[in-house]
């Protein structure tokens, strides 16, 4: 898990939702946005594909997506 306090502006993330149905907390792609302001109290989490902002506190940071990602993290 990556700590809220080290997640960097415009970054994409594999991260997975707190809260919700089963579907809504399976692993996804998101991104850091500075949307509203580059300061900590501004940040938000984007979702991929839509124009869904949320509070950095509703999603578990998984991990960086990296470059040549394929496949979420723990995939066979």
């Amino acid at each position: 898990m990556i700590a809220l306090d080290d997640l960097v502006a415009e970054q994409f993330y594999w991260a997975r939702r707190r809260s919700g149905t089963d579907a809504e907390r399976e692993l996804q792609i998101v991104r850091v946005s500075s949307i509203f302001g580059s300061t900590r109290e501004f940040l938000t989490i984007a979702t991929v594909g839509s124009d869904q902002h949320y509070a950095l506190d509703e999603f578990d940071i998984v991990e960086v997506v990296a470059q040549s990602v394929s496949e979420p993290p723990g995939s066979p």
